[in-house]
């Protein structure tokens, strides 16, 4: 193995191991988890909520090494399951409790801009606005457009 094919091999291996460390920074950054949750909000800012999901796991308790006793929610109804080796078995059915009240938002203090009072609308016509007064440079740059408007004829490209 010479120099150029250990140099290729590394730059390979550093390239692969970079896009690894991206990946593991954008998992961490935008919260992208396997249950999709932290993907799912990542992707109702770009209008791809998917569909609403009627099954939820709410809870997950380990027993022992074996055994776990889970709790799943669907539409309004909750499940309790035992899962093992053995199989699944349902221990409780029962409806889900209501969910909370949400409390009323907070009415927010008064900005700066809601204090000011508004100022009234001013319109101006075309004829009442004041032409400024004509400078020298104004006076030069009108006289040179006159002359050119003159001598100057536009057709158009057909």
């Amino acid at each position: 193995m010479d120099a150029w094919q250990l140099l290729r091999t590394l730059g390979a291996l550093s390239v692969v191991l970079g896009a690894l460390w991206g990946a593991l920074w954008a998992v961490r950054r935008f919260d992208l988890t396997v249950d999709g949750k932290g993907l799912g909000k990542w992707l109702e800012k770009f209008g791809n909520a998917g569909p609403e999901r009627r099954l939820k796991v709410v809870e997950r308790l380990s027993i022992d090494q074996r055994r776990s006793v889970v709790l799943l929610r669907r539409d309004d109804t909750e499940f309790s399951l035992m899962i093992g080796p053995e199989g699944v078995v349902v221990l409780d059915t029962a409806r889900a409790p209501a969910a909370p009240a949400l409390a009323a938002p907070k009415q927010e203090e008064a900005t700066f801009a809601s204090r000011v009072p508004a100022l009234p609308e001013v319109g101006f016509a075309q004829g009442d606005i004041p032409d400024p007064a004509p400078s020298r440079f104004g006076l030069k740059a009108a006289a040179a457009l006159h002359r050119f408007a003159r001598t100057t004829e536009i057709t158009p490209d057909v």
